[in-house]
């Protein structure tokens, strides 16, 4: 087993970066720290074959604790060949500053402390938001100013009974309010007392029933083919229904504004979806994490793990990628491609090899090596061919027997362009390897994925990620909204 160096500590920091974990707010008063992360070192029988290596490790280590912020904790190894050594076993940091000087993110660090104290000085009650959720205070850092705007004046103007377009405030216009809508939604309810909020409004699409805004009235917009029937010299015209029910013109042919029904249509598909909304973190929970990704053939799954495999490497995470598609050359060979890209290895079997026997040994090398995760490819197959998903079966049994908890995710790819087949896609995969999650991947093309929402109805399963091209950013976190409005074709 190699020792541990400091570019593993760094990615160690930079995973709980990404979670927060390094951000000190007023309310945290250095809880957890100081911070220890303990060090594999030479063990006493590897000081008398490795003495040379052992004494070049601790000299790294020594040069890197005069330039870094951080302290090393020593012991006394005693070695039969060599007699006693003093070796470090452990690193820690006192304060969140000297970690997040090594990984470079000291100045990001104070511009938080600098925002949480600016927040709560002027609205004391968004303290424990700000705690809670540190890389969103940092991410919003432009628009601090203006949402604060917005949430005096509603504290000062309770279920307000306006449109948002009435709302006089500096550097407020309905645009920003209409993107900010969710993060505003989360802060109101810190602030504003039970009283002042609806609860039965809920989401994007409810927040001005919510907050007592008027909604948007409704539109209806008509084209008048007689000429004898202008209205003041206009064919064309769009105005509320209110107005629209009281006209007396003998109108037999009508054209409504595409884009409200769209949005309203958008809204009810978006309360559906909502609750499936789910960002997951596997670089989080237990170590190693087996996360085994099924589905039929075509579907995507080399890719999607691929792109999954790219952005833990970034957040830090130490990943091992199982080419369990043992019937097929050209997945193994796929998956080495993404894994080379990534710098993350890759372990396989020559063609037709046991793909349970391939994911065991990958199981027993990740507690070796103390790896973070195993993502595991698997062989594409079709729902209804029974020999094919029993042996599915058999690797999710052969990994329960090494760890009951494992796998301890199981992702479902699905192929937006199979349209209602992925119905039945779920209730087998589900029966068989007791699915998790979903992935939809093609969805750059001209399929919509419509078949969600009906998946979203029928089963309980988050859904954590959608495919809209090739490359690894084009794997993105679901959102109900954004989905919802692309499914129908509205225009925000």
């Amino acid at each position: 087993m190699s020792w541990t160096e400091l570019d593993e500590i760094k990615a160690r920091l930079n995973k709980a970066w990404a979670k927060g974990k390094l951000l000190r707010s007023p309310l945290d008063n250095y809880d957890g720290w100081p911070l220890r992360y303990p060090l594999r070192h030479p063990a006493a029988g590897e000081l008398g074959s490795r003495f040379a290596e052992a004494q070049k490790w601790v000299q790294r280590w020594c040069a890197h604790e005069e330039k870094h912020d951080f302290q090393l904790e020593w012991r006394d190894i005693n070695s039969r060949d060599i007699g006693r050594n003093e070796l470090p076993v452990a690193i820690q940091f006192d304060y969140p500053e000297d970690a997040q000087a090594l990984i470079g993110k000291r100045r990001a660090g104070r511009d938080y402390t600098r925002l949480c104290e600016q927040i709560t000085i002027s609205c004391p009650d968004l303290l424990d938001w700000c705690a809670r959720k540190p890389l969103a205070v940092l991410e919003l850092q432009p628009a601090w100013p203006r949402l604060l705007h917005v949430i005096h004046w509603l504290r000062q103007h309770p279920r307000p009974n306006v449109y948002i377009r009435q709302l006089e405030l500096p550097c407020v216009d309905t645009k920003f309010i209409e993107s900010h809508k969710k993060v505003l939604g989360e802060l109101l309810d810190e602030v504003l007392p039970a009283g002042q909020i609806d609860s039965d409004a809920r989401g994007v699409s409810g927040f001005e029933q919510r907050y007592g805004f008027l909604n948007k009235p409704a539109q209806i917009r008509f084209r008048l083919l007689d000429p004898s029937l202008y209205i003041q010299g206009m064919s064309d015209l769009q105005i509320p229904v209110t107005d629209f029910a009281k006209l007396t013109l003998p109108i037999q042919q009508i054209v409504i504004t595409e884009n409200e029904i769209k949005q309203a249509l958008a809204a009810e598909i978006e309360e559906v979806l909502a609750p499936r909304e789910k960002i997951v973190d596997f670089s989080d929970g237990p170590r190693p994490r087996v996360v085994l990704f099924v589905g039929v053939n075509g579907s995507g799954k080399t890719t999607t793990i691929g792109k999954i495999a790219s952005k833990l490497k970034d957040q830090g995470a130490k990943a091992l990628l199982v080419a369990g598609d043992t019937f097929r050359a050209a997945a193994i060979e796929q998956l080495t491609v993404w894994g080379d890209r990534a710098g993350i290895p890759v372990m396989s079997k020559p063609t037709g090899a046991d793909a349970a026997g391939l994911v065991y040994e990958a199981i027993e090398r990740a507690r070796e090596e103390d790896l973070d995760l195993v993502l595991v490819d698997t062989a594409g197959r079709l729902q209804n061919k029974a020999e094919l998903m029993a042996e599915l079966a058999k690797v999710v049994r052969v990994i329960r027997k090494m760890d009951p908890e494992a796998p301890h995710d199981v992702i479902l790819v699905l192929d937006a362009t199979v349209g209602q087949n992925a119905l039945s896609q779920v209730e087998a995969f589900r029966h068989t390897a007791g699915v998790t999650g979903l992935v939809m991947t093609k969805l750059d093309g001209t399929a919509k994925g419509g078949v969600l929402v009906a998946i979203a109805e029928a089963h309980d399963l988050p859904i954590h990620f959608i495919g809209v091209g090739e490359g690894a950013d084009d794997l993105r976190p679901f959102s109900a909204h954004a989905f919802s409005q692309a499914l129908v074709g509205a225009i925000e």
